[in-house]
């Protein structure tokens, strides 16, 4: 797949009336191939990130997962401990998303997820919230 999969999370919020082929995540394929009845009415199955990536880039996605992992990991520790008012809402959000994304919702909702904490927190940060 070369990563198509990762175009539905920039999609999300684009409504199929307006982009009808439009990308779809893989949670769409996987339920298909798996239970294609369950898929028709609408049921979907959970698939973990480092799934994702392993179905987009084959054995490198896995390398790939684990450097991204590595990378968040150090920016937000480094994050945290920049902004000591943030720690519990900081801890929070991290750890919410860790539950999002092993859990299996999928890239396209842990994206936008991700990008509502991060404007979130950034309020926070500026007292406006």
């Amino acid at each position: 797949m070369l990563g198509y999969t990762f175009l539905s999370a920039f999609t999300l919020l684009i409504p199929r009336s307006i982009w009808a082929n439009k990308p779809d995540g893989l949670i769409n394929y996987f339920t298909n191939d798996i239970s294609p009845a369950y898929w028709e009415h609408g049921g979907s199955l959970p698939i973990g990130l480092h799934f994702e990536f392993l179905a987009n880039f084959y054995i490198l996605g896995l390398f790939l997962f684990l450097a991204l992992l590595i990378h968040f990991d150090r920016l937000f520790i480094k994050y945290v401990n920049s902004i000591f008012e943030l720690r519990n809402h900081a801890a929070v959000f991290g750890t919410s998303v860790c539950i999002i994304v092993f859990r299996g919702s999928g890239l396209d909702l842990a994206m936008l997820i991700l990008l509502g904490s991060i404007v979130c927190i950034t309020c926070m940060g500026k007292g406006k919230i």
